[in-house]
C-alpha cells in the first residue's frame, strides 16, 4: 500500500498564484478573424457598379461590373421582348484600355492588403508568444502597431484614392464609362443616381467590407496587447508561488583550500639481512669493568703517651 501524498503546504492568500490572463487568448482570436477577412478580401471585388434599366416591356434588367484586384467581372441579365438574356464575363486589367490610373489604385492597394496580412500572421506570432508569458510584450506591440496601420491604409487609400482615378480616366471615351451624369464613382466613392437610361448606383464591394473589417480587428488586438501587464518583481525574501518553477539554489564562492598536515612517512623497519651459510657475527665478549680496588683506610699511628 503506497503511502498518502504529503498535504501541500500552506500559502497565505497573498502568495497565492494570480489567475491567468484570457487577453492573450482574445488576441489569437482577433488576430486569426483579421487574417481570415484579409485574406478573404484579396479574391472578393472591392468595387461595384450597376445599372437598372425600367425600359418597360422593350428592354428591362441590369448590368453590374464588379471590379477585384485581378480585373471586373461583368454580370448581364436583360428582359428584350420577352427574351431573357444573362451571360458573365471576365476582362483583365490588362485588356482595358484607358484605366490606368484606376488600374494603379488597385495595384497599390493590393500591396497594402498584402502587407496587412503578413502583419496580422506577425500579431498572431505576437498573441501566442504572450500565451507563455508577457516577456515579449514589446515585440507583440510592435507587431499589432504594424497591424492595425496596413489594415487601415489599404482601405482608406483606396476610398480616398479611386474617385481621382476615375474621373482622369473617363475624360477618354474609350475608356468604356459615360460621363453624361453629373454625378457618379468620378465624383464620389458611393453613391446613386437616376438618368434616362435607369438608376445608376455605385459603391465598395464585399472585399473592402471585409478589409475594413479586419483592420478592426487588428486594432482591438492592438488594445488587448497594450492591457497585458508585465509581472511585478517579487519581493526579497518572498517564498516561490504555486506552481512557479524553482529558482537553483545561489552559488557560492568556492572556499580557499589549504593543504592538510601530511605526518612524514618512514620506512617499516626491515630485519637484518645476513649472506646465506653464514653464522651471525657477534662481537668478542668483553672482560667487565669494575673500579679500582683501594685499601681500607686504616687510623695513623701514634706513639704511646708517656
Amino acid at each position: 500500500m503506497m503511502p498518502p501524498a504529503p498535504p501541500a503546504p500552506f500559502m497565505p492568500p497573498t502568495m497565492m498564484p494570480p489567475k491567468k490572463s484570457k487577453m492573450p487568448l482574445l488576441i489569437v482570436i482577433f488576430a486569426v478573424l483579421g487574417l481570415v477577412l484579409v485574406g478573404i478580401s484579396l479574391a472578393m471585388p472591392w468595387y461595384s457598379y450597376k445599372i437598372e434599366y425600367s425600359g418597360g416591356e422593350i428592354a428591362s434588367g441590369k448590368v453590374e461590373q464588379l471590379y477585384t484586384f485581378s480585373g471586373a467581372d461583368s454580370k448581364f441579365d436583360m428582359t428584350m421582348l420577352g427574351q431573357t438574356i444573362s451571360s458573365t464575363n471576365h476582362t483583365a486589367w490588362s485588356d482595358m484600355k484607358n484605366v490606368d490610373k484606376t488600374k494603379g489604385v488597385y495595384q497599390l492597394t493590393m500591396v497594402m492588403v498584402i502587407l496587412a496580412l503578413v502583419m496580422l500572421i506577425l500579431l498572431l506570432v505576437g498573441g501566442i508568444m504572450l500565451m507563455k508569458g508577457p516577456e515579449k510584450k514589446m515585440l507583440a506591440v510592435i507587431f499589432g502597431v504594424l497591424a492595425f496601420v496596413f489594415a487601415l491604409i489599404g482601405p482608406v487609400m483606396f476610398m480616398a484614392m479611386l474617385p481621382g482615378a476615375t474621373n482622369d480616366d473617363m475624360k477618354d471615351a474609350s475608356s468604356g464609362i459615360t460621363n453624361s451624369t453629373s454625378d457618379g464613382p468620378h465624383k464620389s466613392f458611393t453613391g446613386s443616381t437616376d438618368s434616362s437610361l435607369g438608376k445608376l448606383s455605385w459603391g465598395p464591394g464585399i472585399g473592402w467590407i471585409m478589409g475594413l473589417m479586419g483592420f478592426i480587428f487588428a486594432l482591438l488586438g492592438f488594445i488587448l496587447v497594450i492591457m497585458v501587464k508585465k509581472p511585478a518583481a517579487a519581493p526579497m525574501g518572498a517564498l516561490p508561488m504555486q506552481g512557479a518553477p524553482m529558482q537553483p539554489p545561489m552559488q557560492q564562492p568556492p572556499m580557499e583550500q589549504y593543504p592538510m598536515q601530511q605526518q612524514p612517512m618512514y620506512p617499516p623497519p626491515q630485519p637484518p639481512q645476513y649472506p646465506p651459510g653464514q653464522p651471525p657475527q657477534y662481537p668478542p665478549p668483553q672482560a667487565p669493568q669494575y673500579p679500582p680496588q683501594y685499601p681500607p683506610q686504616q687510623p695513623p699511628a701514634y706513639p704511646p703517651t708517656p
